[in-house]
């Protein structure tokens, strides 16, 4: 679904128009990276779904640069994007001078997410985007500093769940039940989740859900390694005795 897309004046200054909309920038992408030879973009259903969701005038931030920046401009969106390359908004914004969409209400911060981030007030957010560097552990930086701007209600999206970090990202947030719903998922490669409430970075370790089921795993293993070596060694009364001892009253 296209939602009011913006009207622009056919090259030329001619009296017909064009209501530019999603449909028109995915038909016609930017080159914006790769030194200008490619474009790096989410999926076109996750694009969809903002199109859909997102009124508007919506207060929007993202982390990386891309389709997904034109969107927000073309859906008149108070919009700040977090991208370390210059070149990369500079190419945004040729592409857009071009095909006439503004990015008056664009506010770009070129550096990288975790020096930008901590010292930024954004003010209260409809939408987050995480989707800058899919390093270790930028991921997690993006949304530790993003989110607590984002209203109660609002749509936080991770793209990338594909690889380890976004997977792990998304994990969390789908065990963080009180604080975070998942709306949807995108053939495994993105997730959208509404907020319910504040609070879930700021947990101790013992509250974090998936914090709490791994650490269980990881002593699990960690005693049938232990148990392993010294059957092994032919410990074996050891052995028993740290079995009996884990059973025990009160262990």
């Amino acid at each position: 679904m296209i939602d009011q897309p913006i009207a622009v004046g056919a090259p030329g200054g001619g009296g017909s128009s064009h209501r530019l909309g999603l449909s028109d920038i995915l038909a016609d992408p930017p080159l914006v990276h790769g030194g200008g030879t490619c474009i790096w973009r989410m999926s076109n259903d996750v694009l969809e779904f903002i199109d859909h969701h997102l009124p508007c005038g919506s207060r929007t931030l993202e982390t990386g640069a891309g389709l997904s920046t034109i969107l927000f401009a073309l859906k008149e969106c108070h919009h700040t994007c977090v991208v370390p390359l210059r070149e990369e908004v500079s190419r945004l914004r040729d592409y857009c001078g071009t095909r006439g969409i503004s990015l008056q209400r664009v506010k770009f911060e070129v550096e990288r997410s975790e020096v930008a981030l901590p010292r930024m007030n954004p003010g209260p957010l409809d939408l987050v985007l995480v989707d800058g560097s899919h390093a270790f552990p930028a991921p997690f930086i993006d949304w530790y500093y993003s989110t607590p701007f984002l209203r109660e209600g609002g749509i936080l999206i991770v793209d990338d769940t594909h690889l380890w970090t976004g997977d792990l990202l998304r994990r969390f947030l789908e065990a963080e039940t009180v604080e975070w719903r998942q709306l949807e998922t995108f053939s495994g490669r993105a997730a959208a989740f509404r907020k319910l409430a504040s609070g879930s970075e700021t947990k101790g370790w013992e509250e974090q859900a998936l914090l709490v089921k791994k650490s269980r795993s990881l002593t699990r293993r960690h005693k049938l390694y232990l148990a392993w070596r010294l059957a092994r060694r032919g410990q074996l009364l050891t052995l028993v005795k740290k079995a009996a001892s884990s059973i025990a009253p009160g262990a």
